[in-house]
């Protein structure tokens, strides 16, 4: 995502949710923590033309894990407990 695009457009372009885009978006721009996470080495790795599927990965990932709590997941989609 250019970092001038608006989250808007992008997430209805995309099929993303736009309030999930904003918090990745404040992560990844202002997070050292985000720099070194290995769950991210996905994203990091993409081609961008392929950034809008790993984008929808990471969310469904993200809404599947919120639904049986709060564990941290990696790009597998597993829970690593800690």
């Amino acid at each position: 995502m250019p970092a001038n695009a608006d989250t808007a457009a992008v997430a209805k372009e995309t099929g993303l949710r736009e309030d999930v885009l904003k918090r990745w978006v404040k992560y990844l721009k202002t997070n050292d923590q985000a720099a070194a996470d290995p769950s991210l080495d996905e994203w990091r790795t993409a081609a961008p033309e392929k950034l809008a599927e790993v984008a929808k990965a990471y969310q469904q990932r993200y809404e599947a894990n919120a639904q049986t709590g709060p564990k941290r997941w990696t790009s597998g989609g597993r829970g690593s407990g800690r």
